[in-house]
C-alpha cells in the first residue's frame, strides 16, 4: 500500500506543479524574492499561531478548517514564488520539484537565494499589457497605444489591415471595433482618407482607409501614441521593455538609451542591458514624460499662445486692479473667485470681465509661466487666482459660464459631446470642484457669505500697503 500511496502523491504533486506553472508567468529578482520569502514565512507563522490560539484556547473548531484553506492558499503562493525565482534564472518552473530530491534539492535551494541572474533579458519574460494599463491609470486617451504586427497594426486594440488594391495601399478595419472607439472613430473621419472598400463581405463589415504617405507616422503622432515594437515601447526616444516584477515593476533598456531613461531607483546591468526596479507611481511618470518630447494633440499650440500673451493682449489691467484695491480699501468685500491653469484662459476670461467693467486682481501668475501650467487633463500644482469684488459674483459667473460653454463645445466636436457637457455641470457646480474634476484648468469657487473671513487676508494687506 505505501508504494500506492507514493505514486499516488507523486502524480498529485505533478498535477498542482502543472497547474501552478500554467498561471505563472513573469520573473522575480533575487533581492524581491528575499523580502518576499521573509514576509511570507513571517505571515505563514502567525497566522497558524492565530489559527492554533483561536482552536486550542478558545476551542472554535471552524479555525481548524480556515487554517486547512490558509495553508493551501500559502503552499500556491510559495510555489508560484519558487517558479518566478527559476525563471530569472533562466530554468523551467519544472526545476522547483528538485525540492523532492534531497542533494539535488539543497543545491538549487541555494541557487534561488544565493545565485545572480546572468541575463536581464530571457525567453521567460513577459511585457505588461499596455493598453490596459494606460487605461488603468487614466493615461488614455491622453496617451493612445499602438502595436505593429508586420504589416498590419493596431490602434488602442482596433486592427488596421494592410490591403493593396489597383497599387493604392489602404488599411481596412471593423467597422464595430471602430463604433466601440468613439475618440478613434472621430479623429479617423476627420483626419484619414476614406476609400472604396473590397469587394464581397468586406463593404459591409469594414471601413478603408487610403495611405497617402506616412499613414502610421501621422496616426502616431496625432494620438501621442506610445508603439510597442516586438514588446518594447518607444518612449523618449528610448526603447523599453516593462515587466512585472511581484508587486513593482522591471523597465528593462539597452545600455545605449541610458541618457534618455529617467532615473528611479539603482540600475542592475549586464554586457547589453540595464534594469531598473520601479513603482506603479513611477512607471505613469515615466509614461507621462512621452508627452513632453510630443506636440500638442490641438491645431493651435497652447504653449507657444502662452509665450506670447502679453503680444496678443493689449488690455491695461492696471486701472482695474487699482479700482479692486480701492474698493476693498473702502470696506467692500473681496474673494476667490476661479482657480486657472492656463494663460489663455486668465487672459480671455479676464478680458471678458474688464468689457463688464468687473474690476479683477490675480496672482500666481508669474508661477504659472515658470512651471509651465496648461490646460490639459495633466494640470500643473501651481493655480492662477483671479480675484472679484463679491457683490459682483453673479455677473462674473454667468460670463465664465458662457465660456467654459464656448471652450466646451469646441472639445466636444473632437471628444464626445456627452463627456464635456457633463464636466460642463461640474465646473458651473455652485461649490468647489474637486482636483480630480478639473478637466478643463478652469475651477470656479462658491460665492462667499458675509459669515465668512476674507481669503488670504495677510497677502492682500501687504499689496494694500506695497501700493500707497
Amino acid at each position: 500500500m505505501d508504494w500506492k500511496n507514493q505514486i499516488i502523491s507523486i502524480v498529485v504533486s505533478l498535477i498542482v506543479t502543472a497547474i501552478v506553472i500554467h498561471n505563472t508567468h513573469g520573473r522575480i529578482s533575487r533581492n524581491r524574492y528575499w523580502k518576499i520569502e521573509i514576509i511570507m514565512l513571517a505571515g505563514f507563522i502567525c497566522y497558524w499561531a492565530f489559527a492554533v490560539a483561536m482552536l486550542f484556547v478558545f476551542r472554535l473548531p471552524l479555525f481548524y478548517g480556515i487554517g486547512i484553506i490558509g495553508n493551501l492558499i500559502f503552499i500556491y503562493k510559495y510555489w508560484q514564488l519558487q517558479i518566478l525565482r527559476f525563471h530569472d534564472l533562466n530554468y523551467s518552473g519544472w526545476y522547483c520539484l528538485s525540492s523532492y530530491i534531497p542533494i539535488v534539492g539543497l543545491y538549487f535551494l541555494y541557487v534561488r537565494f544565493a545565485k545572480k541572474r546572468i541575463s536581464l533579458l530571457n525567453e521567460f519574460d513577459e511585457s505588461i499589457d499596455y493598453l490596459s494599463f494606460l487605461r488603468k491609470n487614466n493615461l488614455y486617451p491622453e496617451i493612445s497605444f499602438i502595436s505593429i504586427d508586420g504589416m498590419d497594426f493596431f490602434v488602442n486594440g482596433v486592427k488596421f489591415e494592410y490591403r493593396k488594391y489597383n497599387n493604392h495601399v489602404q488599411y481596412e478595419v471593423s467597422k464595430m471595433s471602430l463604433e466601440e472607439n468613439k475618440i478613434l472613430e472621430e479623429y479617423c473621419k476627420k483626419n484619414l482618407k476614406q476609400t472604396e472598400n473590397a469587394p464581397s463581405y468586406a463593404e459591409k463589415y469594414k471601413i478603408s482607409f487610403l495611405d497617402e504617405g506616412n499613414f502610421l507616422e501621422n496616426i502616431k503622432k496625432d494620438l501621442h501614441a506610445i508603439v510597442d515594437t516586438d514588446r518594447f515601447l518607444l518612449i523618449n526616444g528610448a526603447e523599453i521593455f516593462i515587466r512585472k516584477n511581484y508587486g513593482l515593476y522591471d523597465i528593462v533598456y539597452k545600455k545605449e538609451f541610458s541618457p534618455k531613461v529617467k532615473l528611479f531607483s539603482a540600475v542592475e546591468d549586464d554586457d547589453e542591458y540595464c534594469c531598473q526596479s520601479v513603482t506603479r507611481q513611477n512607471l505613469v511618470q515615466l509614461m507621462k514624460c512621452h508627452l513632453d518630447t510630443l506636440p500638442p494633440k490641438d491645431t493651435c499650440d497652447e504653449e507657444k499662445m502662452d509665450s506670447n500673451i502679453e503680444e496678443h493682449d493689449s488690455t491695461d489691467y492696471t486701472n482695474f486692479e487699482e479700482r479692486f484695491f480701492s474698493e476693498v480699501k473702502n470696506g467692500r468685500d473681496y474673494q476667490h473667485f476661479l482657480n486657472l491653469s492656463s494663460q489663455m484662459d486668465c487672459m480671455f476670461i479676464r478680458s471678458l470681465l474688464a468689457s463688464m467693467d468687473i474690476p479683477t486682481y490675480i496672482e500666481g501668475e508669474n508661477m504659472n509661466k515658470i512651471y509651465g501650467g496648461t490646460a490639459t487633463t495633466l494640470t500643473n500644482v501651481f493655480k492662477i487666482k483671479l480675484y472679484i469684488l463679491t457683490d459682483d459674483y453673479d455677473e462674473a459667473s454667468s460670463v465664465v459660464i458662457d465660456y467654459i460653454s464656448n471652450k466646451v463645445k469646441s472639445l466636444s466636436e473632437k471628444n464626445g459631446k456627452d463627456k464635456y457637457l457633463k464636466i460642463l455641470e461640474l465646473l458651473a457646480a455652485p461649490y468647489n470642484i474637486s482636483p480630480s474634476q478639473e478637466i478643463l484648468g478652469i475651477t470656479m469657487l462658491k460665492k462667499k457669505t458675509k459669515k465668512e473671513k476674507p481669503e488670504n487676508f495677510l497677502s492682500i494687506l501687504k499689496r494694500l500697503i506695497y501700493k500707497k
